[in-house]
């Protein structure tokens, strides 16, 4: 058995030359899939604007599925106290996908809990993935292991033969949790204010 090869080359651009990125992280992959956090907290003021962390988060992913080139395969599984997947699996953006994928996106909303654990397993399930964007803005509050230390000792564990790149982004304040998830995976991790 070998491990799936991650491909480091140069970022896609899209057809006006600019650089597909997520959160500032870039884009490489062509099957992605982006956890969001849609839990209570992500209701809270984000930036200087009248828009909310949700809101953002939104807006970002819309950017993404805007200039992301049809072959490219992504889900979205939103998480809260359970998880909401998009697509049962990686799903290619043709019309019909990237039009689902908008809907499902803007009718995204906060409450409940932080259940990060739940999220990531959803996520590892799927066999096709190699990139994984983690957005949260919070601890993990309840599932299976809630202790950021232990998840991301669990996370890592599953990974082993997996090496699916996790790139995270700490929404509204710093998170050693998503620093290490990042790192342990050879992602990229932001922090948005």
């Amino acid at each position: 058995f070998e491990p799936r090869k991650i491909s480091t080359a140069a970022p896609r651009r899209s057809d006006n030359n600019r650089t597909i990125s997520y959160w500032n992280i870039p884009v490489r992959s062509e099957r992605c899939t982006f956890v969001i956090d849609a839990s209570g907290s992500m209701a809270q003021p984000f930036g200087t604007g009248s828009g909310t962390r949700l809101d953002e988060a939104k807006r970002q992913l819309g950017r993404v599925f805007e200039t992301l080139p049809k072959k490219s395969k992504i889900n979205v599984i939103t998480f809260a106290g359970g998880t909401t997947p998009l697509f049962k699996k990686l799903s290619s953006l043709g019309k019909k996908q990237r039009k689902a994928a908008t809907v499902f996106v803007t009718e995204m909303r906060s409450k409940g809990p932080t259940n990060v654990h739940d999220a990531l397993a959803a996520a590892f399930a799927d066999q096709d993935i190699d990139t994984i964007f983690l957005l949260t803005d919070g601890r993990p509050s309840v599932g299976p292991i809630v202790d950021p230390g232990q998840l991301a000792d669990e996370i890592k564990r599953w990974n082993l033969s997996r090496s699916i790149r996790i790139h995270t982004i700490a929404i509204g304040e710093k998170s050693d949790f998503l620093a290490r998830l990042a790192k342990d995976s050879g992602g990229q991790h932001s922090v948005a204010r």
